[in-house]
């Protein structure tokens, strides 16, 4: 590259990363109803433009920041087991810029399944006698215990 090339070049970059192109960030702090820091929540910051995802947890004292980030339409959330999941929606980012987001997360309703699964042994409640439909020597069949 000749000295002028070079010299156009490197002026352009200074110019460009001086601009703030990469200067944004969002930052805020999670807690619960009561005011006490939420450590460990997930926050998602969500590009709406190019629908890019970038997600960071909480410190211990409920902080969080996403540096680095396009000027641009964001959605952010903040969710955490046990916590209703809170959506901000159209917060513009501008060039230069920081925008500090908080969040007030709610206890939500933990919801659990339990699956079991178990071979079904039928009891006859007439004359209390016991019939398994569980496989016997590779045919189904209907084992009766002895009278006693």
């Amino acid at each position: 590259m000749r000295p002028l090339n070079r010299a156009f070049f490197n002026a352009l970059l200074v110019v460009f990363f001086s601009t703030g192109l990469f200067s944004q960030t969002f930052t805020g702090h999670v807690t619960d109803s009561s005011g006490a820091a939420v450590a460990g929540a997930t926050v998602t910051i969500h590009n709406q433009l190019t629908n890019v995802n970038i997600t960071t947890k909480t410190t211990g004292a409920g902080d969080y920041t996403a540096p680095y980030l396009k000027p641009g339409l964001y959605t952010l959330s903040a969710e955490m087991t046990g916590f209703k999941k809170q959506v901000r929606t159209d917060i513009t980012l501008d060039a230069d810029s920081t925008v500090a987001e908080d969040f007030t997360l709610t206890v939500g309703a933990v919801g659990e399944t339990v699956t079991v699964t178990a071979d079904q042994a039928v009891v006859n409640t007439e004359n209390a006698r016991c019939r398994d439909f569980r496989k016997q020597d590779g045919h189904r069949g209907s084992k009766q215990r002895p009278r006693r």
